[in-house]
């Protein structure tokens, strides 16, 4: 990779055990790979060099959905407001990317706590 770092580019979910990436970013034959440790930037190396597939796997948690979904109200009626608009297709580019960013941030952000704290059973 040469010129700039594409931080609007970056992955989110680390290339080895799929957590959230913390800041630690590998690349290898042109492609940018993020970590969530540094143990694990020499797992993603070996995982490529071997083309070996991640095997964990992400399932969306419904509960966690409905919970951002009623927080986020006031943000879309802010967004639809100001974009005189309840069509989401008619709003800016740049609310429409707003308001997924921020959609993902925050189920992502749940769905970290849940992790680290669990879930009541």
């Amino acid at each position: 990779m040469t010129g700039k770092f594409p931080y609007n580019r970056k992955p989110s979910l680390c290339g080895y055990c799929l957590r959230g990436g913390k800041g630690f970013f590998i690349t290898i034959e042109n492609k940018i790979y993020v970590s969530c440790s540094y143990e694990h930037l020499e797992k993603i190396r070996q995982r490529v060099k071997n083309k070996e597939d991640i095997k964990a796997v992400i399932e969306v948690n419904p509960e966690s959905i409905n919970k951002v979904l009623e927080d986020y109200k006031s943000v879309y009626l802010n967004l639809a407001r100001k974009n005189n608009s309840f069509v989401f297709h008619e709003w800016t580019t740049e609310d429409k990317q707003f308001f997924f960013r921020k959609f993902v941030s925050l189920y992502l952000g749940l769905e970290d706590k849940n992790a680290r704290e669990g879930i009541d059973g």
